[in-house]
C-alpha cells in the first residue's frame, strides 16, 4: 500500500492529517471522504494521497472562487506537478467575445492532465480519462437531480477505477439525507439503489439517523424529519 509523504518540500502534514492520506490510500480504490472542519487541511490531505500514488490525469471540481487557491496548494503540497495544472475558466465551444489569446489558454487547459473547474463548468469537461478526481465543497452536491450532481455521477460513473475524494466541512447541511448523494457518487449502491428518490432517502435515513415526529400544541403528529 502507498503510504502519504510526510512532509512537502516546504511544508510537513500535521499527525492527523497524515493519518487522513493515509487511509484514503488504504481505502478500496482510494475512495474516502474528508470531512475535516474549516481551515484544517482537507486540500493538503487530499493532495498529499494523490502526490503518494502519482495518478495521470486529475480532476478538481471546486466552486469558482477558490479555483485559483488550489493552482496555489499544488505548489505547496504535489510541486512536482504543479506546472502541469491549469484552471478551466471558459466553456469549451465558447466564442463569442473571446479572444485568440483566451482562447489558446482554454484549449491547453482543456488539454491539461490536472484540470481545477468549477462546478458550473462541469457540463464541458471530458467524460473519461481521469485517474483521480476531487469534488471540493463536495455538500453542493446533495440534491440528486441538480445538473451538478448529474454531471458528477456521469464523470465518476465513467471512471469506475479512479480515485475519488469528496471534501467538505459541512456533510450534513440540513438533512442527514443530504449526505446521500454524495456518498452514491463516489461509492455507488453502497447505501442503497432505486430509481424513487423518496424511498432512498427514507431507507437511508432509517439505517444512519432516527426519525422524529413534529408534534403539535394539541399533540397532532404533522410529519417529521431525521435527526441526529
Amino acid at each position: 500500500m502507498p503510504t502519504a509523504r510526510a512532509e512537502s518540500p516546504r511544508l510537513s502534514l500535521r499527525e492527523f492529517q497524515q493519518e487522513g492520506a493515509n487511509r484514503v490510500l488504504a481505502a478500496p480504490l482510494h475512495r474516502l471522504g474528508l470531512a475535516y472542519d474549516c481551515g484544517l487541511g482537507k486540500t493538503a490531505t487530499a493532495l498529499s494521497a494523490g502526490r503518494a500514488i502519482n495518478p495521470g490525469r486529475v480532476l478538481v471540481v471546486t466552486p469558482a472562487i477558490v479555483r485559483s487557491h488550489w493552482l496555489d496548494e499544488f505548489q505547496e503540497w504535489w510541486p512536482e506537478r504543479a506546472a502541469e495544472a491549469r484552471l478551466v475558466t471558459l466553456g469549451r465551444e465558447r466564442k463569442t467575445g473571446v479572444s485568440k489569446k483566451a482562447a489558446a489558454i482554454r484549449d491547453e487547459a482543456y488539454a491539461s492532465p490536472i484540470q481545477v473547474v468549477s462546478y458550473s463548468l462541469l457540463k464541458h469537461i471530458d467524460r473519461r480519462g481521469w485517474d483521480y478526481i476531487v469534488f471540493d465543497e463536495a455538500h453542493r452536491l446533495k440534491t440528486p437531480g441538480s445538473a451538478q450532481s448529474i454531471q458528477a455521477r456521469e464523470i465518476a460513473q465513467e471512471n469506475p477505477e479512479a480515485m475519488i475524494v469528496p471534501l467538505t466541512a459541512t456533510p450534513i447541511p440540513d438533512d442527514v439525507c443530504d449526505i446521500w448523494n454524495p456518498c452514491d457518487i463516489t461509492w455507488p449502491g453502497r447505501f442503497g439503489t432505486t430509481s424513487s428518490l423518496r424511498y432512498v432517502s427514507y431507507a437511508f435515513g432509517h439505517r444512519y439517523s432516527k426519525w422524529v415526529d413534529s408534534v403539535g400544541s394539541d399533540g397532532t403528529v404533522y410529519g417529521g424529519s431525521f435527526k441526529g
